[in-house]
């Protein structure tokens, strides 16, 4: 029987088709959540029922069943309803409903009986209403009349078509496979007129070559016991001999054959669509079972086929009272243990746990629980649904570990500890595993880091090997993840089997992390056996976390550059500022506010030009500004004024900063402090031409002086004269 559910509740919907594929095999449950496909599927196809929910996404149950009965649809229809809805119920019947059931403790457990009565009764129905059709095959047609005539007022509800021959027999048998699968006739009945109609010839014709599935009754005048036999060997469904009594014999034989006829046809519909069912659970990612309760134990009673394909145990072994709970993982124990009850007081309960599939693996499985209340006594099972989450679990908490480790970069958290956490969240998202992360040197050749609590196993292995170990990561192509055996030494890169064997795990994965500036700047181990999830399907994750780390341990060397360039730029000489574009001073370091005279705080926000003297020409600062623009860079000699009033020349130089798509964002600039060096200068020059003790010119000076007049007096043809002193005794002094 074939019902169509208009349901837009999924979670209900898939209890429905739960409960009735384990309590009613018989009834194929299919699902429409809206009016719309509910309507395209009654178009598309046929259905021995409906049943529809009030309250749709789209409308009401109530314009699906007015439009039912609009096309004059001869479908039956059920109206399930919420609490409190019985007046739509009301209404619903008045508008051509069959019947209605209202949500409720037990409802589903009751639905299918509701059903299977309300077909029954529509299908009496439609058999009191119309007339069971007779083939009747008869050579001699004035016995053909006095049956039918006879059988006119006894038995009204038949309808016989009559065929005088066997050709005849034949012709209307198969315009009538032609016109509707037989469904032009219910029945045959065959006269056998030896030397006339051989009925056993024309039997074996309809059922070896027409291969006519419909019931054949055979009449004739008399047969013995091997007359019988062959009948019924070669396909007759029963036979009545032309006695006394045999008109009155003649209608329950041809409504009994069709009646066995109809119970054959729909026992291969029943099995076809069991058939289907136990296909469909086999190929379905959703595990079905159902608990006897019994006390405080939980018996189970059934399980689906597709548990094999699922977990790896079959059927049989499920069954064991102990099973379930001797494969739980025992961290999540206590956890199921303190939410068991919960399904008797709510009528339902959902977990999600960790379990041991049959090779050993952890996984995670989505259990829905529905406990079943049958009428008028307490609950004595749950049917329930399990669906393995690995994946989507394990997704969700590496999701929640980037942030986590996120937020404690920004946070600017030690890289040790990032790197600890790394390692708790690998060890939570696959149970049974331990975890190491070893962090090599620049070079990348020398270990100079390691985290994880199994690192403490590994004693003086990484001293002696983790030269070896990290320079043979920089040998693997493109970072690809490897595994080494503990039993397996001369599979694996050398020093890593042997680092396997001393974590105390049979199985190690190793995935290179992520190269930096290029060098491979460490390797994340995981390692685990055969009580672990980890397989080539998590692999994925292995390397997600290996970027994580990656970036903490860029983010560390970016911050220590940084520093240092911090450091480097605060302790220069030369001053220092960064402004935006306005420009409003933004940062200056502190040879600035040495050179400027101007504290930090009393800087920040002003503008430079605060700092101009007043001699630079304009149109000097006018081509400084468009050379800027244009090149993005400018360098010259300027005067501007400290804060103490003292005019000073500087060299300046201005650079813009730009973003990554070119757009400039800021300037920097970097000044250096001439007057030290003009003073400088002139006191080179002094000390040259002058006499440090008396501050008299020197011979060197007198000499370029008199060069230089008698060059003059070359050149305007003139004369000159020379004076020259003699001090007696002053080299004792000077």
């Amino acid at each position: 029987m074939r019902v169509l559910y208009v349901e837009d509740n999924a979670t209900d919907a898939e209890l429905a088709q739960t409960v009735f594929a384990n309590q009613a095999p018989d009834i194929q449950l299919e699902i429409a959540p809206t009016l719309e496909l509910a309507r395209a599927a009654l178009a598309a196809d046929r259905f021995d029922l409906l049943l529809t929910d009030l309250r749709l996404p789209d409308g009401s149950g109530l314009d699906l069943l007015n439009a039912v009965r609009s096309d004059q649809v001869p479908l039956p229809v059920v109206l399930v309803t919420g609490q409190g809805d019985l007046q739509s119920a009301v209404t619903a019947l008045r508008a051509g409903a069959h019947d209605y059931i209202v949500k409720g403790d037990g409802y589903l457990q009751r639905l299918p009986e509701v059903i299977r009565r309300l077909h029954q009764a529509v299908r009496h129905q439609e058999l009191r209403s119309r007339p069971l059709r007779v083939l009747y095959c008869d050579p001699e047609s004035q016995h053909a009349r006095r049956v039918l005539r006879a059988l006119m007022d006894s038995a009204p509800h038949l309808q016989f078509t009559l065929a005088p021959s066997e050709s005849e027999c034949r012709r209307l048998l198969t315009t009538g496979t032609q016109a509707g699968d037989e469904g032009t006739f219910d029945v045959v009945l065959i006269q056998h007129r030896p030397g006339n109609l051989d009925g056993l010839d024309l039997v074996r014709g309809l059922r070896r070559e027409m291969r006519l599935t419909l019931p054949i009754v055979l009449a004739v005048a008399e047969a013995d016991e091997e007359f019988a036999a062959r009948s019924l060997h070669l396909g007759v469904d029963d036979f009545l001999v032309e006695s006394e009594g045999f008109l009155h014999a003649l209608p329950p034989t041809l409504e009994k054959v069709h009646r066995e006829r109809q119970l054959l046809d729909e026992k291969a519909a029943l099995q076809t669509l069991y058939d289907r069912h136990v296909q469909l659970l086999a190929s379905s990612p959703t595990l079905t079972y159902r608990l006897h309760i019994d006390g405080d134990r939980r018996i189970p009673v059934w399980v689906s086929e597709n548990i094999e394909r699922m977990l790896g145990f079959t059927p049989s072994e499920a069954l064991h009272p102990d099973w379930w709970w001797t494969h739980v993982y025992e961290d999540d124990r206590e956890r199921i243990l303190a939410a068991q009850d919960d399904v008797l007081d709510s009528g339902e309960l959902e977990l999600e746990y960790r379990f041991r599939n049959k090779a050993g693996n952890v996984v995670w499985i989505h259990d829905r629980q529905r406990l079943v209340r049958k009428p008028g006594s307490t609950p004595d099972e749950i049917v329930g649904t399990w669906n393995d989450v690995t994946a989507e679990t394990i997704a969700t908490q590496v999701r929640a570990a980037r942030m986590d480790l996120r937020e404690m970069m920004y946070g600017e958290q030690a890289l040790a500890r990032i790197l600890e956490r790394t390692v708790e969240h690998i060890e939570h998202c696959f149970a049974g595993c331990s975890a190491a992360i070893l962090i090599a040197d620049a070079s990348g050749t020398r270990l100079v880091g390691a985290a994880g609590a199994v690192c403490a196993r590994f004693g003086d292995l990484l001293e002696h090997k983790g030269y070896g170990l990290m320079s043979a990561l920089q040998t693997i192509e493109n970072g690809q993840a490897f595994a080494a055996a503990a039993d397996r030494h001369g599979e694996a890169p050398a020093g890593w089997a042997a680092l396997t064997a001393a974590s105390g795990h049979p199985e190690g994965w190793y995935q290179p992390l992520p190269a930096s500036s290029g060098r491979t700047p460490g390797v994340l181990a995981v390692f685990g056996g055969s009580a672990s999830p980890l397989d080539l399907r998590n692999t994925k994750w292995l390397l997600e976390f290996a970027l994580l780390v990656s970036m903490a341990t860029k983010r560390t060397e970016q911050d220590l550059i940084q520093r240092q360039a911090f450091a480097a730029l605060a302790n220069t000489q030369d001053g220092i500022l960064i402004t935006d574009l306005k420009p409003s001073i933004l940062w200056v370091n502190e040879a600035w506010t040495e050179i400027t005279g101007y504290p930090k705080e009393e800087s920040l926000g002003r503008n430079p030009s605060m700092l101009q003297s007043g001699l630079q020409n304009p149109i000097d600062r006018e081509t400084m500004w468009r050379t800027l623009h244009e090149t993005g860079y400018w360098q010259g000699e300027v005067w501007n004024r400290r804060k103490n009033g003292e005019i000073y020349p500087q060299l300046l130089r201005i650079k813009t900063v730009r973003d990554p798509s070119g757009t400039p964002t800021h300037y920097v600039g970097v000044m250096t402090d001439l007057s030290k060096l003009r003073r400088t200068e002139e006191e080179k020059e002094h000390l040259t031409h002058y006499d440090p003790l008396t501050q008299l010119p020197n011979r060197l000076l007198a000499l370029t002086r008199m060069q230089h007049a008698i060059e003059e007096a070359r050149r305007q043809h003139h004369g000159i004269a020379l004076l020259y002193l003699d001090l007696d005794h002053f080299k004792r002094i000077n």
